[in-house]
């Protein structure tokens, strides 16, 4: 069966005539929508190395390159099939591609690399899938820190190219993945964090992208993932970025409050319409909660989101929703914001050392 598999892919190679390429290509990308396909290919670099220069085939307008592009996502759902992937370092093409979708668009001189629109969408799509491990995750890191010289240059691409593509119809949603997944790692996190960049408040306003689900929960995991740097806090809540209100802001509906109520809310959150919607994806709405609390997590972040009116935010949310999970996280959140302050030495939640006894029954719970 191997052997068959590889006497297959030599129809795959650029000398092969286009009508047994494409039709040799049809059957590799069936092999990969199952289980049993991809396992075939597990191991095999040539093979996986073959789909990949095929997605910058030319051929037949743009249908070789899009089932190559198909192929490849589909072996990228594998754990395995992913890591040999990323073994024949190609993030950093990937990457390279992407950033320069949005010049080579209006360049008359289209580049043999140009990729369509539907083609950066599979790009971007790849690139989420590789970085879902932290393997694909710190590869891209290393890519983005060792282009460009000081490294922030490739990452300031991959921005303008998700910022300037901000449409309905973009290609780039699934960058917002990719910045969710690698944001894991501290590493990451600094990258985006650099304050002069501003890169930020420049992704802010996705949260709210209504258009786009991939786009708002990968901006909102990003986010999320951004504040685990405690040191960031207060650089996160201040006027540079001012990250409360965009955060709030999905989760509040058409409610009126009192004028006295009003004027403790954000300008953004004050007077919203009558048809006002909130976020209506349970995960993100979730998402947004925990990111709350997780600027909560310090005296001065608490004090701040108190006196903004999240509270009263969360009030209404909590009286709106009907997903278990998340109600029960905005319980958390209001019992953070209306509960009295922890006591001297206790202000910072991420630095109180529980008890040994309650660790130990706590695991005896979770074994139970």
């Amino acid at each position: 069966e191997i052997s068959m598999v590889d006497e297959m892919f030599q129809f795959l190679r650029p000398c092969a005539r286009l009508d047994v390429k494409a039709r040799a290509l049809d059957i590799v990308l069936g092999l990969t929508g199952s289980e049993d396909g991809r396992a075939v290919l597990r191991g095999n670099r040539e093979a996986l190395r073959l789909l990949f220069d095929l997605t910058r085939d030319e051929s037949s307008a743009t249908t070789i390159a899009r089932d190559a592009y198909s192929a490849l996502l589909n072996c990228a759902a594998s754990d395995d099939l992913a890591e040999d992937i990323l073994s024949l370092d190609v993030l950093s093409e990937l990457v390279s591609l992407v950033a320069a979708a949005t010049a080579v668009e209006h360049d008359s001189q289209r580049s043999p690399l140009a990729l369509t629109g539907a083609h950066v969408d599979k790009a971007c799509m790849l690139l989420s899938n590789l970085t879902r491990s932290e393997a694909g995750s710190k590869e891209l890191v290393r890519v983005l820190t060792t282009s460009g010289g000081d490294g922030t240059v490739s990452l300031d691409k991959l921005v303008d190219v998700f910022d300037k593509n901000a449409s309905q119809s973009s290609s780039v949603h699934y960058l917002a993945t990719v910045f969710s997944n690698v944001t894991q790692l501290s590493s990451a996190r600094k990258l985006f964090l650099d304050h002069s960049k501003r890169i930020v408040p420049r992704l802010l306003p996705s949260v709210s992208f209504e258009a786009s689900l991939v786009r708002r929960g990968g901006i909102v995991g990003l986010i999320r993932n951004l504040c685990f740097e405690i040191g960031e806090h207060q650089w996160l809540l201040g006027e540079e970025v001012d990250l409360l209100p965009a955060l709030l802001l999905p989760l509040a509906g058409p409610e009126q409050f009192s004028e006295e109520e009003t004027e403790r809310l954000p300008l953004d959150l004050q007077y919203l319409p009558d048809d006002k919607r909130r976020e209506s994806d349970p995960d993100i709405r979730k998402m947004l909660i925990e990111t709350i609390m997780q600027l909560c997590s310090t005296k001065e972040g608490r004090l701040q989101i108190k006196e903004m009116g999240a509270y009263l935010v969360a009030r209404e949310l909590h009286r709106w929703e009907e997903d278990k999970t998340v109600s029960a996280t905005c319980e958390n959140l209001i019992h953070m914001l209306i509960s009295d302050e922890p006591a001297p030495g206790m202000e910072n939640l991420h630095k109180i050392e529980l008890p040994k006894e309650f660790l130990s029954q706590i695991s005896n719970s979770q074994q139970s």
